[in-house]
């Protein structure tokens, strides 16, 4: 027997669950296909001490308040939050579906899953940007002798204390494990690639995501009324004044190893999507010397870690943190377009959510999409 529906939305995380949501307001409602066994599966694998650097009230999604201990909400408070989302608001959920394939039927979606075959009008795929930890290749890293962990892997009960543990990479993530590892007792090293653009969680008071929903929104608006060339401008100014607060923030690193970053470094990074690092608990450290710094690995012996500076050092265990493996929304498939919220320009009633990694864009562009599905199955029925 055919299993036929309206629209399917693929992955029950957050962005999943808040295009659900916001689709039920027009009366709509999908069916979610959710590869793990609860919504926001994949947040269950993120270590244990994980907390949003955005504030709960611009965390929330569509529909419902998220109920947090503190301003800044964890893993456990997200993961309920998405469970109590989807009982709450009655969206159909459906567990252990893990989709494979969608391939174009007539003028329909097929939809392939483990669980078999569905056919649905329109699908959105809401499955998260990126998929596990990226781990170069670096030489000789099968030749390691200590133990090789993941950011998931800290919420074992990994005995640290006393040993040395190599973080790669100083992002959110590093700086989260770079946290934890010191807590749990470890001699903490870091090795970073060139310098780190960080901003403090808060600036007099306010969640600095608060302050950064606004200068990057001028340089959008100002690349409406007036042209490219303003829209430079302004977005060199704000990389100009994110220099600023992170100098005022954070001083003057260079004595511990670590320089941060340029006025004209955080400008490529706002071009190319990289967040900065939030928040500043691992600079206390190296300024206390709990944490030290290192270039970055040329390769690795069994006897130990060699940079590119000529430096080595023997490690227990190396935490590579150096980002995440891109999915794209692969199951997607190809696309002419840039990934982008919404529609993809080239596949009929095919949409995306969640192509930028923040909730903060998400409680945004679900309630959007789900305006622009809800319009065009009117359209749909009327012909």
């Amino acid at each position: 027997m055919e299993k036929a529906i309206d629209i399917v939305i693929v992955g029950a995380g957050p962005a999943g669950l808040a295009v659900a949501a916001s689709l039920a307001r027009h009366g709509l409602r999908p069916r979610i296909f959710e590869r793990g066994g609860s919504p926001a599966w994949s947040w269950v694998g993120h270590y244990p001490t994980l907390r949003l650097h955005t504030s709960r009230a611009i965390s929330q999604l569509p529909g419902l308040t998220l109920q947090s201990a503190t301003s800044y909400p964890d893993r456990e408070e997200l993961l309920r939050y998405c469970a109590n989302y989807a009982r709450e608001l009655a969206l159909d959920v459906a567990p252990d579906h893990d989709v494979m394939a969608l391939r174009r039927d007539g003028e329909r979606w097929c939809v392939e899953t483990s669980q078999g075959d569905y056919f649905a009008q329109h699908v959105v795929v809401a499955t998260g940007f990126f998929s596990g930890p990226r781990v170069p290749e670096w030489p000789g890293r099968e030749q390691f002798q200590g133990v090789w962990l993941s950011p998931g892997d800290l919420g074992a009960e990994n005995d640290l204390n006393g040993r040395k543990a190599l973080v790669v990479g100083l992002g959110n993530t590093g700086a989260d494990m770079i946290a934890e590892l010191a807590r749990r007792g470890a001699r903490v090293t870091v090795s970073v690639r060139g310098p780190v653009h960080a901003v403090p969680l808060e600036i007099v008071g306010v969640n600095v995501f608060r302050w950064a929903q606004w200068l990057p929104e001028l340089s959008v608006a100002a690349a409406r009324r007036v042209g490219e060339g303003v829209a430079a401008r302004v977005a060199r100014l704000s990389a100009i004044v994110w220099a600023t607060v992170q100098e005022r923030g954070f001083g003057d690193l260079r004595a511990y190893g670590l320089e941060l970053a340029s006025s004209e470094e955080i400008l490529a990074d706002q071009k190319n999507g990289h967040p900065p690092v939030v928040g500043g608990a691992w600079t206390r450290l190296l300024r206390e010397g709990s944490l030290s710094v290192r270039a970055e690995i040329a390769r690795i012996t069994p006897e130990a870690v060699e940079f590119i500076d000529g430096t080595r050092e023997s490690f227990d265990a190396i935490l590579p943190s150096i980002g995440l493996e891109e999915s794209r929304f692969r199951i997607a498939g190809e696309s002419s377009s840039p990934l982008r919220d919404g529609a993809v320009p080239d596949k009929p009633n095919l949409w995306l959510c969640g192509t930028a990694p923040a909730l903060r864009h998400i409680r945004r562009s679900a309630p959007r999409i789900a305006a622009q599905i809800a319009a065009a199955m009117r359209q749909s029925d009327g012909e």
